[in-house]
C-alpha cells in the first residue's frame, strides 16, 4: 500500500491492546482436603498355618476385600503372594493358593492393593 506523507492517520490506540487470559472458573470452590495415606493394610496371623493352608486366622480383617492381592510372610523369610478367594470372615482370610511352606503365628499378612489418594479436581495444588 502506498501512503503519501500528508495523507495518513496516527494508529488507533486500540491497535496496541493485548488480550489478557481471563479464567472464568471459581478459584477455590471448596477447601482442598489433605492427602491422607493410611499406609499398607496389614494384620498378623493369630495361629500357625501349615503347608497347603488356605484359611488363615488373623488378628483383623479390616480393609481386606475379595480379589485383593495379599502377601503372607513365611517362616523362611519369603513372602508368599496370592489373592483373597472369599469374603473375609470374622477373623479369617481365605486365600486362593495354599501356602508352600509354614507360617507361624505373628507373621504378617499384607494387602498389596495399591491405594492411591484422590487428587483434587484439575491438578490444583493445596
Amino acid at each position: 500500500m502506498i501512503v503519501g506523507k500528508d495523507v495518513w492517520e496516527i494508529r488507533q490506540p486500540q491497535d496496541f491492546v493485548k488480550g489478557v487470559k481471563d479464567y472464568q472458573g471459581v478459584p477455590k470452590p471448596r477447601p482442598v482436603p489433605p492427602a491422607i495415606f493410611d499406609g499398607p493394610i496389614a494384620t498378623t496371623l493369630t495361629a500357625n498355618a501349615g503347608v497347603g493352608a488356605t484359611v488363615l486366622s488373623v488378628q483383623s480383617t479390616y480393609g481386606f476385600s475379595v480379589g485383593d492381592p495379599v502377601g503372607v510372610m513365611l517362616n523362611s523369610g519369603e513372602v508368599f503372594r496370592s489373592t483373597l478367594a472369599a469374603p473375609p470372615g470374622g477373623s479369617t482370610l481365605t486365600i486362593a493358593n495354599g501356602l508352600v511352606t509354614p507360617a507361624a503365628s505373628g507373621n504378617q499378612v499384607i494387602d498389596e492393593t495399591q491405594h492411591i489418594p484422590a487428587l483434587p479436581y484439575g491438578n490444583q495444588s493445596a
